[in-house]
């Protein structure tokens, strides 16, 4: 908000959306957040499911952290859809890419093969993440039609 971002939401699990509902109300002027059910204000904040709804090209950036590697791939894959779908500008991802196998449940994602599947996401620049080892950040902005 302090750099001029005046309508964003935050998606995330419910009982995250607790905790970030309290600290934004707590700290925000006085009717500039919404919860999960109530009428849209500029600083919403809504449960996971809410992001399928968007609609298309309704968000300028997407901004993923610390989550895409840590569920499952059908799950994965209809994410990395529906941020190509709504994303105007950039997508920007910063994740780890151990791909640790997990008994009974499977490899971790890793967030550019995802994205290197989908043919609305380009891949604009790669690199580590320099605040944690193991991570890496990536920018992807819709693809041009007819572009390789």
């Amino acid at each position: 908000r302090r750099n001029g971002y005046a309508d964003y939401t935050i998606v995330d699990l419910p009982w995250v959306n607790l905790i970030q509902g309290y600290l934004l109300i707590m700290s925000l002027p006085p009717h500039s957040v919404s919860l999960y059910g109530e009428a849209d204000r500029p600083v919403k904040v809504r449960p996971f499911w809410e992001f399928g709804g968007l609609a298309d090209l309704s968000v300028d950036v997407v901004v993923n952290t610390d989550s895409l590697p840590e569920i499952g791939e059908e799950t994965g894959r209809r994410y990395i859809a529906d941020i190509a779908r709504v994303t105007r500008r950039c997508f920007l991802s910063i994740n780890q890419e151990a791909t640790t196998e997990y008994p009974g449940v499977g490899r971790q994602l890793y967030v550019n093969g995802l994205c290197g599947e989908e043919p609305r996401l380009r891949l604009l620049h790669r690199h580590r993440y320099w605040m944690r080892q193991g991570y890496v950040e990536e920018l992807f902005v819709p693809a041009v039609a007819g572009s390789g």
